[in-house]
Formats: C-alpha cells, sequence, structure tokens
C-alpha cells in the first residue's frame, strides 16, 4: 500500500511545472526580428492568394485582423505563428528581402522558419498545432525533407493529447472557435498531409481511417463564420475543396494500407492473395469514380475551359491528387505476370498525362511555382510515362510511335523550374528522368530494375 502522504502529494505535485522545468517552457522570447510592414503585407496577400485556398488551417479575416493589430508585437505565440505563415509564402516571393543575405532564391524563407521554429521549444499549447503544420510544409522544400514527418507527428501527438482526432458535433449548436479547433486541432489537415506526405515518402501513415472521427468541415467559407455558418444559397464555397480533397485523402489512406502494408500485417488480416487483390483494387477503384462524380459543378476541371479565380487552383490541384491516387492504387501491380498489370499500367499511363497535361495549363496560367504537392506528382508522372516508352520498345515498336515523351519533356520542364525554390527535388530528379528518357531512346533496352519499385 502507497504511504498516505504519497498519496495526498502526488496530485499536487503533477497538476504543477516544476520551476527549473518553468524556466524553458514560459520564458517569453521578445526578440524576434519581422520583415517591413510592405513586405509582410506582401507576403500576407500571396499566402492567402496561393497557399490558403488548399490549405485552409486559418480564418483569415480574424488573422489579418490579429496582424494589423500588432498581436505578434506583443504575443510570442502569435508572432512564431506569423513567422510560419511568412516562410511558407516566401517560396512564391520574387521580393530579395526573403532571401538570406549572400544567398540563392533557395534559401527564401529560411530567415521566418529559423526564427519560428524557436517557439516549438516552449512546451505543449494548442496555439503550436498551425505552426507545426505550416514548418512541416515549409520542410518539405529544404535539403532534408525527412523533418516534415518530425513536425507532423509532434503535431499529431498534441492532437492525440487533446483527443482532436475524435470530434463530431452531435448537433450542438456551432460555436466559432469550435468550427476554428475542428479546422485546425482536430485533425483533418493533419490527416492529409499525412497521406500525402506518405505516399510521396513511402513511409506508413500515422492515423488509419478507423482511428479518427472528425466531421468533415462546413462548405461554409469564412467570410460567413459570424453569420450562422450559413453560405448563402447559390454562392459556390470555397470550403468545397477542402471538404473534397479530405474525401480523396480518405481512398488514399485506405488505398495504401491495403496495398502497401507489410506482409506480415495483410497476412494476419487475410489480405492477401490474387483473388483479394483484384477484389481490393475493384473496390478503390469504385470509391474513386464515386468520388469524381460527386464533385460539385465549380469545382469540376475542363482544360479548354478551366474554372477562374482560386477555383482553378483547387479544382487543378484537386484533379492532380485525383490522378495520383488512381496511380497510388494501380501502381503495385504495372510490373509483373498478374492478369491487372496491363490495364494497371495503362490506367497509370492515361492519369500521368493528365497530371502532366492539367500542371502544364497551371504553369501558362500561373506563371509560378507549383504547389509542392504537384512537383511531385510530376516527378512520379514523368517515371511513369518512361516506363511507357519503354514498353512500346518492347512491343517492337518504332520509339516515335510513343508520344509520351514529349510529356516527359514538359515534366522536366515543370521540374527545372522548381529549381529555385525546392532544395531538394530538382537536380537528382531531373538527372534521373533525363536518364531514363536517353535509355528508352536507345535501339534496344529492357525495363530498367526497380524503376517502377523506385
Amino acid at each position: 500500500m502507497l504511504p498516505a502522504s504519497y498519496c495526498s502529494t502526488t496530485p499536487k505535485l503533477f497538476l504543477i511545472i516544476l520551476q527549473w522545468e518553468k524556466e524553458r517552457y514560459t520564458t517569453s522570447k521578445t526578440h524576434y526580428l519581422y520583415p517591413d510592414r510592405d513586405l509582410i503585407a506582401s507576403l500576407l496577400r500571396l499566402y492567402f492568394d496561393i497557399i490558403h485556398p488548399t490549405v485552409p488551417i486559418l480564418h483569415r479575416p480574424s488573422f489579418e485582423k490579429s496582424v494589423a493589430d500588432g498581436l505578434h508585437l506583443t504575443d510570442m505565440q502569435f508572432g512564431g505563428l506569423l513567422l510560419s505563415v511568412l516562410a511558407v509564402a516566401s517560396r512564391y516571393s520574387d521580393d530579395p528581402r526573403v532571401f538570406v543575405e549572400g544567398n540563392s532564391s533557395l534559401s527564401s524563407g529560411w530567415k521566418f522558419a529559423n526564427q519560428g521554429v524557436e517557439m516549438l521549444v516552449t512546451g505543449y499549447s494548442r496555439s503550436l498545432l498551425i505552426p507545426l503544420q505550416l514548418m512541416a510544409y515549409f520542410a518539405l522544400g529544404t535539403s532534408f525533407p525527412q523533418v516534415a514527418g518530425l513536425y507532423l507527428g509532434l503535431g499529431i501527438h498534441f492532437l492525440q493529447l487533446r483527443r482532436g482526432y475524435r470530434h463530431k458535433r452531435k448537433g450542438r449548436e456551432l460555436k466559432f472557435e469550435e468550427e476554428l479547433e475542428k479546422y485546425v486541432l482536430l485533425s483533418r489537415c493533419y490527416v492529409n498531409l499525412d497521406r500525402m506526405i506518405s505516399v510521396f515518402h513511402g513511409r506508413p501513415t500515422t492515423f488509419r481511417n478507423e482511428r479518427y472521427d472528425v466531421d468533415l468541415a462546413l462548405e461554409v467559407d469564412d467570410e460567413y463564420w459570424d453569420r450562422g455558418f450559413v453560405q448563402p444559397l447559390g454562392t459556390p464555397s470555397f470550403a468545397s475543396y477542402f471538404v473534397c480533397h479530405s474525401q480523396l485523402c480518405e481512398i488514399l489512406g485506405d488505398a495504401m494500407r491495403r496495398l502497401y502494408g507489410s506482409k506480415e500485417t495483410k497476412a494476419s488480416l487475410g489480405w492477401n492473395g490474387p483473388e483479394w487483390e483484384q477484389r481490393t483494387v475493384a473496390e478503390l477503384d469504385s470509391a474513386i469514380n464515386d468520388f469524381i462524380d460527386s464533385i460539385p459543378p465549380h469545382l469540376r476541371w475542363n482544360s479548354d475551359d478551366p474554372p477562374k479565380g482560386a477555383f482553378f487552383d483547387q479544382s487543378a490541384t484537386l484533379y492532380i491528387t485525383y490522378h495520383l491516387v488512381q496511380i497510388t492504387i494501380h501502381r503495385p501491380f504495372i510490373r509483373g505476370k498478374s492478369s491487372l498489370a496491363a490495364p494497371s499500367l495503362s490506367i497509370c499511363t492515361r492519369a500521368a498525362r493528365s497530371i502532366l497535361h492539367t500542371a502544364h495549363i497551371c504553369l501558362k496560367k500561373l506563371h509560378r511555382v507549383p504547389l509542392h504537392s504537384v512537383i511531385d506528382t510530376v516527378f512520379l508522372s514523368g517515371l511513369i510515362l518512361v516506363l511507357s516508352a519503354f514498353g512500346t520498345k518492347r512491343a517492337g515498336l518504332p520509339i516515335e510511335m510513343n508520344k509520351d515523351l514529349a510529356q516527359v519533356e514538359m515534366a522536366l520542364k515543370i521540374l527545372k523550374i522548381s529549381e529555385s525554390r525546392y532544395a531538394h527535388m530538382p537536380h537528382p530528379c531531373c538527372s534521373r528522368l533525363i536518364n531514363l528518357q536517353v535509355a528508352s531512346s536507345r535501339p534496344t533496352m529492357g525495363t530498367p530494375p526497380g524503376l517502377v519499385d523506385s
């Protein structure tokens, strides 16, 4: 039996932060170095024009009001949040003030991100959840993109501490703070980013679909949050994209678990054998076909007459992600003797063409560096089309009959443009695609070992 003195003191002990720890976790930093006001304003416009439509983790009216009121000058945590926003936005700015002095445009945003990291060592606070996610986005374009997974994992751990991955409205009256918390703290954005990082970095997802229970976002734009959460009838919602993207990421997560899990895990669940594979692919294909039919009219992609304004970015990104999910579902089967091999290669090839065609339209219209997820998807699409070129050669047809090599040139162009802002991607990726492209043009060549598995 524990002594009575232990029982009486233990609760109090664990309800406080000990004095020698408090200095680390509560000491305020007051010397953040912010850029000039005009640069802050410029970067905020870039952030809300380019990032926010597809990553809606901030409530724009309240955030901009807080910046205008100078909250970042008195509140350390909000200051760290502002710096993380400026860091992400800097990738799309040509203002030399966003570069580290004396360095290239690859350093864009680093001076802000480097300061923002300071707030991450001040202990757990729910206000860290937005900066953690923004720092993950920023890290994806650095020399060590693996760091993004560390920021993401820390944020997900904080969510679990708050049980933020299990949250339902249950018919209650909505409050502004509750919907904002659901958007940011309660995991949809984290889950979506987790899926995208996992598919590109080849690691398991952190959240399984059955482990979180969070409502989809309301299809209500920021300016109507303080008006009863009601979107005016007939007004297309920018929030519809986030709902659609979340649904797509659920399918992506399901595909990754069922098709890319370890042999031991799949065997223990009875997820093995040709019949199971065919049934699983059919179920996932059905889910993604149902999804594409459910996209609201204002987000439907038409390359001849694409949506306007922010809906252009949203629609293009949504359809690029849709085709990425198609590739993810069928990619394991495009090499081998399975009955799925031929149809899977055909589906992956068509999806890759669509991705590069859409990305090319975006490049011509927007004249800026693509979003990180688009760059990764472009590289994958280039690999798929090079594989298609090798297939043309194996069939004994002239390589000139394969029109996909011109699309590979477009992939190389997009990757080349990204060289100025994304440190880890361009040179290795471009070199690899160029080498494969050259190899596919030689008189005789088999499919390079490991091409599909890389």
